[in-house]
Formats: structure tokens, sequence, C-alpha cells
């Protein structure tokens, strides 16, 4: 299925019953078609799609997790994390207001120099509302404006939490952040790894 085809699903799925969908041309047709909205930064344009959702709906977790202390060595055994390996002898105070959470849809599985990571999104808390941003490539030249403004967000949290981000995501953007010549460093954060503690359930 073509990207213009699967737009035109997406635009469907967000317009009223009998709305007739005409996608808008050019560079701003992907933005518009998701909803999104063109961004420029000091690498180029890149799209930005933004959704909130209410705070209630996470209340449970909310509610019977605000914060959760644990040390570096059991942060090493159940989530394998490079930061924790580092620091086994401290302690951390796990808060979901200091935690981002990060998935990569990319356009190959093998990793290396020819996949690109072309939507990174996150997710975290802010005030009563937990916001999602997907930023999208709509080109290859748009990579390094969206790893920069992928970035630029992440150096606001502590925690960082993936489902199998330490074996694929940030060692795949750890590598595109090389290759575009920029700097990257995913120990700065404490990353919990779902995917190591659910594998023991």
């Amino acid at each position: 299925m073509e990207i213009e085809e699967k737009l035109k699903i997406l635009a469907k799925l967000n317009s009223k019953p009998g709305k007739d969908i005409t996608l808008p041309k050019g560079k701003l047709r992907m933005a518009e078609g998701l909803n999104g909205r063109m961004i420029q930064n000091q690498y180029g344009e890149y799209v930005l799609v933004e959704k909130d959702f209410d705070q209630d709906l996470l209340q449970p977790v909310i509610q019977s997790a605000p914060s959760i202390k644990f040390n570096g060595k059991f942060l090493c055994q159940i989530c394998s994390s490079r930061k924790s390996i580092k620091h086994q002898a401290e302690d951390f105070t796990f808060n979901l207001s200091e935690t981002v959470f990060i998935d990569c849809e990319t356009t190959g599985l093998a990793g290396g120099s020819g996949t690109y990571a072309f939507l990174v999104g996150l997710g975290y808390l802010e005030g009563a509302k937990f916001k999602v941003e997907q930023y999208f490539m709509q080109d290859f030249h748009q990579e390094r404006a969206v790893l920069s403004a992928v970035e630029e967000r992440l150096k606001r949290f502590k925690f960082l939490v993936s489902f199998n981000g330490k074996c694929y995501d940030l060692p795949l953007m750890e590598s595109r952040f090389l290759i575009n010549r920029m700097d990257f460093d995913p120990t700065r954060w404490i990353h919990l790894d779902l995917l190591f503690p659910s594998r023991r359930l």
C-alpha cells in the first residue's frame, strides 16, 4: 500500500462521517494528513504529531506507583540497564514525572547503517495530561532534524522506559546519531527496558 493511500485511510478515521477527504499537495501532505504540523529547526524540517490523553486514564498506575525506590544492582538485574551497571551502588527513586517512554519505527530490523528510524515516539506526563509526541521524517534528508528534536526533548528526563530498547531502539539511535556526526549518550538516562522483566512473568 502506498503512503498516500495510508494517509487517506488515517485522514478518514479522524474525520466526520460523509466528509470529503482532500489531501494537501506537496510537503504538507503528511503533516495535515496525520493532523500534525511541520516544524523547522537548525537542521531542517520534520513532521510532529501530538496528542494529549487525560491523566484519569492512568490513575491506577499513578496512584499505585507515584514513586518507586530501588538500588542500582536491582535495576541492573531486572532491566539489564547499562546505566545501572555503572552505578550499581546507587539508590534511585523512580518517578513518573521524570520519565519518558520511547519507541521507534524503522525501515528494517537488521540494524546497521542502512536502517533508519523514520518515526520516534515519546510519551510523558505533563501537568494533568499524558502527552504523546511522534517525530516523523518524510525523507532521508530530514533525519538530522528529527534526531535533534528528539534529543532536545529527552534532555528533560532522568528515566527512560522502553520495550526492547536496550537491544534495538537505543543502539539504533546511537548509530544514527554517530552517522550524522551528532552527540548522543544513551547512558545519561537510567534505562528501564521492560522486555526483560516481562519475560519473567
